[in-house]
């Protein structure tokens, strides 16, 4: 499929605006009109986020537009779909989106996820730490400290969800939650990892990062709070879109 950034925002305008944008689905008709996800209206034969063209946005980009547009509460979608359009039209995707997003979404999750009682539980200062390495490390950009790092956090999101107690008040949202700010560091230094020429066929990583780190600093927020979340992460985006 063969479509500019203009056209692409030119049709998700046209789906936003005519009230047309889903949730939830990639495409489908309801009384005669087309309706499709956010990722799907950008063009008529677009698939899967795998075909969206690299002239328009690349791959974990379109992964994480899955997620977010999927996650916002209903009545944001439309807004956060035009914001987003313009931004696509203003500028290509530079190269250091990804590096550049990727820590706003861990910055969130580790303050979404802060204790709200203290002393903080055992499990959290791993988990605060390794976030603050995976910041470091894809500032950095070099290959060996975002390996460390990844793994670091991997480390301290399985420490946390270990501690998962679901007879606690809650339902041990206070661990998962911190499990998630782990595994927001973690997905989001191996993408950057992967970037630099590493390998992996772990689900949350790679090309697939974009929408495991949303996913992930979602979980963070904890169930009550993820929308918000997903919100927050999605102007996000737009904002570093358009630095």
């Amino acid at each position: 499929m063969t479509i500019t950034r203009a056209e692409a925002a030119d049709r998700l305008l046209e789906f936003a605006q005519g009230g047309r944008l889903i949730q939830n689905y990639w495409r489908r008709t309801e009384d005669g009109r087309e309706l499709a996800c956010l990722l799907a209206a950008i063009g008529p034969d677009l698939k899967t986020p795998y075909y969206c063209p690299a002239a328009v946005m690349p791959f974990w980009m379109a992964n994480a537009l899955m997620s977010l547009s999927d996650g916002v509460a209903a009545d944001k979608i439309t807004p956060l779909a035009i914001r987003f359009a313009e931004a696509l039209r203003v500028r290509p995707v530079d190269k250091g989106l990804k590096r550049r997003w990727f820590i706003r979404a861990i910055e969130y999750a580790v303050v979404a996820a802060a204790p709200e009682v203290l002393p903080a539980p055992y499990y959290w200062a791993p988990v605060e730490t390794a976030c603050e390495h995976a910041v470091m490390a894809i500032r950095a950009a070099d290959k060996d400290f975002l390996a460390g790092a990844a793994i670091a956090a991997r480390k301290a999101a399985f420490r946390a969800e270990q501690a998962v107690d679901p007879t606690e008040a809650g339902g041990g949202h206070a661990a998962m939650r911190a499990a998630g700010a782990a595994w927001t560091a973690g997905c989001g230094a191996a993408g950057v990892w992967f970037g630099h020429g590493a390998k992996s066929s772990r689900r949350g990583e790679g090309p697939w990062a974009g929408w495991s780190v949303a996913r992930s600093a979602a979980r963070a927020a904890g169930p009550a709070a993820a929308a918000d979340a997903y919100e927050a992460l999605f102007v996000a985006l737009i904002e570093e879109m358009t630095r």
